[in-house]
């Protein structure tokens, strides 16, 4: 795993001479750097919301209906549960798909360390796109999260209209 400071040194920031300000963030390179931790930050937060969201579901429709057959009566309320049990499914589909996808890079790195370098020189250190990861881990972590926020969103609206209209 890279640290940081080699992340900062491969695009060459350190080296340049930049004016003596009083700046939030010492140099490109650490803006770059602080910009991911946050979007790291914010993208484990859907997921943490979503399923603690998925939970609150569950239990506000138990709480509010009473019994299975209460819930089961009511078309929205139904809906509710069962976008939530499909968004937790979703959420472990999609984790064991980008576990293996991730592995599947990690053996692609182990086969060839001379073809991963080169790799990572084309791509400046991961400047340019996805690399290290590829496109397909792209777009399935962005299909991931935010079909898990529409599902629970989704359960969340069908939620609120089942309790009116009980």
């Amino acid at each position: 795993m890279r640290t940081r400071n080699h992340r900062i040194q491969n695009l060459g920031w350190e080296r340049r001479k930049l004016p003596e300000v009083n700046y939030l963030h010492a140099n490109p390179a650490a803006a770059l750097i602080a910009v991911k931790d946050d979007w790291h930050y914010w993208s484990q937060r859907v997921t943490e919301y979503s399923y603690a969201l998925a939970i609150g579901l569950i239990g506000g429709n138990w709480a509010v209906f009473g019994t299975v057959e209460k819930i089961s009566n009511n078309l929205w309320a139904l809906i509710s549960v069962g976008l939530v049990l499909v968004s937790l499914w979703w959420s472990l589909v999609g984790a064991v798909w980008l576990a293996r996808l991730h592995g599947e890079r990690v053996d692609h790195a182990e086969k060839d360390a001379e073809r991963w370098g080169q790799e990572y020189k084309g791509s400046r250190g991961g400047a340019n796109g996805a690399w290290p990861f590829d496109k397909e881990i792209e777009v399935v972590a962005k299909c991931l999260k935010w079909s898990r926020f529409l599902l629970i969103y989704s359960a969340a609206f069908c939620f609120v209209v089942a309790v009116c209209n009980r």
